[in-house]
């Protein structure tokens, strides 16, 4: 069974910044907190698990989805 891991981050608005190094600092943040709560919950990575993790901005707002899915059979 193949699985895939889909990540998606919005990076239109004010915690991002103006300029692309502002939001690659931001999106690394976001990736990095993601990171941490892999390791803590493996889970996560399971689609039948039920719940994955809200991406979120430095302050608060959601920003991003992580889904993890298996990949149908061609």
């Amino acid at each position: 069974m193949d699985h895939i891991i889909n990540i998606s981050i919005c990076v239109d608005n004010d915690a991002f910044g103006d300029t692309y190094d502002e939001q690659a600092v931001e999106v690394a943040r976001i990736l990095k907190n993601l990171a941490d709560l892999l390791e803590v919950n493996s889970d996560y990575l399971d689609p039948s698990y039920g719940y994955f993790p809200t991406l979120k901005d430095k302050n608060g707002n959601r920003v991003g989805s992580f889904t993890p899915s298996i990949l149908p059979i061609a």
